[in-house]
């Protein structure tokens, strides 16, 4: 395969010779900056659609002289009162004349704009079209890539393979249909305020290359594009293709990535909407595909639509009704997208959601306050026949109230207030089945050293809203009650501390949890940065939630708290140098303990250190960590540099090493290299993995070789 991966890249270039180009904007590691957002997590997340967006900035900078409150307060770096004395200035002063204006708007201090300005440009970037039509200016662009990347586990697994382990010999009894390797490629051509045209095809290990137009493949396993358009007249959007929508608080519809709770505790509590969006991950759902368009019907009245057709994976099911005819119906969706094994396939785009809406909202002049309402339909149909079908969960208790049948309303409105330094937002919804949601918060900066955060949520047990992400401590809007506070106190430009504090109800049963339960968590974070070559920050979190408990002498399940207490010491040094030679370095330790009803406390430690340095065109970095955690209920989610536009958040558990070599190079102009390697090496088991993962002895090691042509 890496054959093909050469001859797609030569190919490609040798069609597209060589042009002259301005040089490159100074680019930030938006690795460092995203681990900055997040550095307290307990689930692996896939953040490529948060690098997408802030990557799109490095390219296309947002104009500070056309930006608005949402599109500024979605780099998570202005606070309210940073906000406030922004847009302030510029209704007094007109337009900037520089970035380094900034430093003249009350409020802004110089860690402020250094962090700013990599994200923003005083300059006019906007539409530029200079006689040319569109087709011109699409072929024009400087801003136009194209990228593949293969990867692949080592390590031989069952499902490719028999493994032999010792006297131990496993096969497969599903096994993949395809090569170990996964391959990805992306078409990107964009500019800011005009245009974005994208292409990704995808095809993860396991999965065949196949061309069967009857069943809907055509080589590659994924594919996904766009195409939008930027203030053409009224219409300040207009999306062919995959797109995403984020309105309001995201109660009703919210199909990007928005961030959580975390170790970022004020910004993060308030959704900016930003309304239309292109859509290119390779995550195989949480978007829509179709048409979508923003019209601006008066100067401070926009509304939006949008209709998406999209096939999607789910296991139905058949069962014989009262009359004995044959009844299907969806017992649930698969959502990771792979069509490896036969099983599957079957499972394979065998559904068509449906999806309509619209959003309109009123922003009024002075800029202090918006109002908006969002309505969204959606309905599904058999993929073969085009016939509606019902969506049924398992006969459960804890699905008592989940959505059942075909097709699903919601309404929602949402408001915004700007006072002063309060901003207060909320957004309220119901949907067909009666079942309310409501989230209300303010995020305000009492002083020029203390923010304070507030939300407020309350989902009823038999709320459903298909596409909504708001605010929550579930991965769903139902079934939660909870409250959040935040705090941020920066006493100088030295010290800065940070916490949260949140509590949440669950009304009803919910899987593997028996009965009404709840729970809260606690964070705090203090950070000191004595120069801005290094810093130091220690970050405590607590954990209590109610589980079904581990009494094995029980005849009933009954509820238990379960604890886990989290520390994690981090320390960052960059040596000085030019800004071509740079190395850095930074040292973790991470400790937790977990203790519940009826079990032993168990323990566990990881301890790490990385090394990275730029030297001219080559850019590398490792890490080395060991960890020692036995029992899965310490797991750490440890987050990792990887490759441009991949991300790396392994699960880590058990006893031994962690390692990974990252290097970056430029081969010649316009051509990027990436690798990577990395290993798991195991001391407590002989076998790595599971199922058709299963893999001999104890190592598990990855490489990642990547190209990113600029034509």
């Amino acid at each position: 395969m890496l054959f093909y991966f050469a001859i797609f890249i030569s190919s490609f270039i040798i069609s597209h010779p060589l042009k002259a180009q301005t040089p490159p904007r100074p680019e930030i590691d938006l690795n460092d900056f995203i681990e900055d957002l997040t550095q307290e997590s307990d689930q692996t997340i896939d953040y490529s659609q948060l690098f997408d967006r802030l990557q799109d900035f490095l390219q296309n900078p947002i104009d500070l002289n056309k930006t608005d409150r949402d599109e500024l307060a979605s780099l998570f770096i202005l606070n309210e009162s940073q906000l406030n004395s922004f847009f302030q200035y510029r209704g007094k002063f007109g337009n900037l004349l520089s970035v380094y204006e900034l430093q003249s708007i009350p409020e802004f201090d110089l860690n402020t704009i250094y962090r700013l300005l990599p994200f923003v440009n005083a300059t006019d970037v906007g539409i530029n079209v200079g006689g040319q039509n569109l087709f011109q200016r699409i072929a024009h662009e400087d801003n136009s890539w194209v990228m593949v990347r293969y990867q692949q586990l080592i390590e031989p697994q069952v499902g490719y393979e028999t493994v032999i382990s010792g006297q131990d010999t496993f096969v497969s009894k599903d096994p993949y249909q395809g090569d170990q390797f996964k391959l990805y490629s992306r078409v990107s051509i964009s500019h800011t305020k005009d245009f974005s045209l994208g292409l990704v095809a995808e095809k993860d290990a396991g999965e065949a290359f196949a061309w069967n137009p009857d069943s809907s493949r055509y080589g590659m396993d994924y594919y996904s594009g766009h195409f939008q358009l930027y203030n053409k007249g009224k219409f300040k959007t207009i999306a062919l293709g995959d797109y995403q929508l984020q309105f309001g608080q995201g109660l009703v519809m919210n199909t990007g990535f928005t961030m959580g709770k975390g170790a970022e505790t004020i910004t993060t509590a308030r959704k900016p909407g930003s309304g239309i969006r292109p859509y290119s991950s390779v995550i195989e759902g949480g978007f829509l595909r179709g048409g979508a368009v923003t019209y601006s019907l008066l100067k401070f009245f926009d509304i939006s639509a949008y209709y998406s057709w999209l096939n999607v994976d789910a296991d139905i099911k058949t069962v014989k009704d009262s009359l004995n005819q044959e009844e299907a119906f969806i017992s649930r969706f698969e959502e990771q997208g792979f069509h490896r094994t036969k099983n599957e396939l079957l499972s394979r785009n065998t559904v068509i959601t449906q999806t309509m809406g619209s959003h309109a909202s009123y922003n009024a002049p002075s800029g202090l306050w918006q109002a908006g309402a969002t309505w969204t339909r959606t309905n599904y149909m058999d993929s073969d026949s085009l016939k509606p079908v019902n969506f049924k969960k398992s006969p459960y208790p804890y699905n008592y109230f989940e959505f059942t049948g075909n097709t699903n309303e919601v309404f929602g409105a949402d408001f915004t207030i700007i006072w002063r330094n309060f901003n207060f937002f909320g957004e309220a919804a119901r949907s067909d089945s009666g079942g309310t949601g409501q989230i209300y918060g303010l995020i305000a900066s009492l002083s020029k050293q203390v923010e304070f955060a507030y939300v407020y949520r309350n989902y009823s047990k038999d709320f459903h809203s298909i596409f909504g992400n708001p605010f929550a401590e579930s991965s769903r809007p139902i079934n939660e009650k909870g409250t959040y506070w935040g705090i941020k106190i920066t006493p100088n430009k030295r010290w800065v501390w940070s916490c949260y504090f949140d509590i949440f109800d669950f009304p009803w049963l919910k899987y593997q949890i028996d009965g009404p339960s709840g729970g809260k968590e606690f964070l705090t974070k203090i950070t000191y940065t004595p120069s801005k070559h290094n810093n130091v920050y220690f970050q405590f979190k607590y954990e209590n939630k109610l589980n079904n408990t581990s009494d094995e002498l029980a005849y009933l399940d009954y509820l238990s708290p379960a604890i886990k207490n989290s520390y994690r010491l981090h320390y960052n040094y960059k040596l000085p140098g030019s800004p071509e030679n740079q190395i850095s370095m930074a040292s973790r330790i991470e400790l937790n303990d977990y203790s519940r009803l009826f079990s032993v406390t168990t323990y566990g430690y990881m301890l790490v250190q990385d090394f990275n340095f730029e030297i001219n065109r080559f850019t590398f970095g490792t890490r080395c960590a060991l960890f020692d955690i036995p029992d899965f209920n310490n797991r750490i989610y440890s987050y990792e540099k990887n490759v441009l536009y991949a991300f790396s958040t392994p699960t880590v558990s058990g006893t031994g090493l962690r390692t990974y070599f990252l290097l970056r190079t430029r081969i010649i102009k316009n051509l990027d290299f990436w690798g990577r390697y990395a290993l798991f090496s195991y001391r407590d088991r002989k076998i790595v993995g599971s199922g058709n993962e299963l893999s001999a002895g104890n190592n598990r090691s990855e490489i990642i070789l990547q190209l990113r042509y600029k034509f």
